[in-house]
């Protein structure tokens, strides 16, 4: 026993006894559990807490998360007093943008109204602040109060970047430790570790390293808000459709030579039908309602299986989903794929990227970060890489912008171009090399 309490080897518990400076008594169980993999949810099974604090949260799973949170409020129980406060605390250093912790904390922040209460006694919810990744307004669906009344459930703390004025903890380390940490790190690792932003740290070599978040991810300083589709010209959806897997890409070529991807589509173990009956219809319809079909053009894989009769045939099945303007890019080439794209990437137009990009397009962007990447091959003390990107979400998006990107061969082009009959015939669809 120490000054403060008892540990408990063997269960890994620690009985905190102490003074409080006003002379109250303190007692306190405090549980050490591992909660690395998602199947130690059955480490919570049965606790019942007050609250509880992760270490590292984004190497948390979400089944853990959410499991927790089923946990805590339990003690003490309600017929000794309940508890006058419970909640969930954590650490972290920063996840990438993809991740369930920024979607919590960045994208949803949940509210409560301080007024409304279900049937069961709890605050009543606020209406999501995004609907399909677009932006709503947040208000108490039974009041009506707005976002100013409300009440954030989750709250986040951004400890300042390790070069700057306010950089905290600095006399407990050697000097000059965070400029030492940069040497020889990359881009992602230095905004993840020293400056303490989301971030994306590379384990490979980036397909696309001409990619820069300030030229081409938008907002940005010369676009303050997210692209909206142009109603004048057609929108090209790029999508692979080949594997197991169903990706999507909405884009728009513009007059002026600008490569605009507006929004990204993604299911996983799931057909060409499903796929576009579930996914991609309901979505145009809700978002793109100003696009008739007629106006809307869809490049496929080229290695879309040709059977009519086969479920993840995607050209049948986006004819029979009444789609007509269907077609496979012009090559399935890794050169054309990848120049397709890189060439929007290391162009400008009017100061910015040819290529630009909403920030909303999240696998996407966590691609263009480091995701979609060339494997190092195991071989001692020599940088060598594969000749093929590695297989992932992320691939399966780029591979539907790099089709989108390409265009269908010239003869489709002219063919859709004549049967659309409006301001598409002044716009090239791809990039035909």
């Amino acid at each position: 026993m120490n000054n403060f309490g008892i540990y408990e080897k063997t269960a890994k518990n620690f009985q905190l006894r102490m003074k409080a400076p006003d002379g109250t008594d303190v007692e306190s169980e405090i549980m050490f559990r591992p909660l690395d993999m998602p199947d130690d949810v059955r480490n919570l099974l049965s606790l019942d807490l007050t609250a509880c604090w992760f270490n590292e949260l984004r190497e948390i799973a979400k089944v853990i998360f959410d499991g927790m949170l089923g946990r805590v409020g339990r003690y003490p129980p309600i017929d000794d007093g309940g508890c006058t406060w419970y909640g969930m605390f954590g650490d972290t250093n920063p996840p990438d943008t993809d991740s369930w912790f920024y979607n919590l904390f960045e994208d949803e922040r949940p509210l409560m109204c301080p007024v409304c209460l279900n049937s069961d006694g709890g605050h009543v919810l606020y209406t999501p602040r995004t609907i399909d990744g677009r932006p709503a307004i947040p208000i108490c669906p039974s009041c009506g109060k707005g976002e100013d009344q409300a009440v954030p459930m989750t709250a986040i703390f951004k400890q300042p970047s390790g070069l700057s004025p306010q950089a905290e903890n600095l006399k407990n380390l050697p000097p000059g430790y965070y400029s030492n940490l940069m040497v020889g790190k990359d881009q992602g690792y230095i905004t993840v570790y020293i400056h303490g932003k989301y971030g994306y740290v590379r384990d490979g070599k980036p397909v696309y390293p001409n990619y820069a978040d300030h030229f081409h991810l938008v907002p940005n300083e010369k676009t303050p808000k997210e692209l909206d589709a142009h109603p004048s010209y057609p929108l090209i959806l790029g999508w692979d459709c080949t594997g197991n897997h169903q990706a999507m890409t909405i884009n728009q070529r513009l007059p002026n030579g600008k490569f605009c991807t507006y929004d990204e589509l993604y299911e996983e173990s799931t057909d060409a039908r499903t796929f576009l009956r579930e996914t991609v219809k309901p979505f145009m319809w809700s978002h793109y309602t100003g696009f008739p079909w007629s106006r809307i053009f869809v490049i496929l894989d080229p290695a879309a299986k040709k059977s009519d009769t086969n479920p993840s045939n995607a050209k049948a099945e986006a004819k029979l989903q009444e789609i007509d303007n269907v077609a496979k890019a012009y090559s399935n080439s890794w050169d054309a794929r990848y120049g397709a794209v890189n060439r929007m990437l290391i162009s400008q137009i009017e100061g910015t990227g040819m290529y630009q990009m909403n920030q909303r397009c999240k696998i996407l962007h966590k691609g263009f970060l480091g995701e979609y990447r060339m494997e190092r091959k195991q071989i001692s003390g020599k940088d060598i890489y594969k000749d093929q990107p590695v297989k992932n979400k992320a691939s399966d998006v780029h591979d539907a912008l790099q089709y989108a990107a390409m265009g269908p061969s010239r003869e489709e082009e002219d063919y859709y171009h004549h049967i659309a009959r409006d301001h598409s015939s002044k716009i090239s669809l791809g990039a035909h090399l």
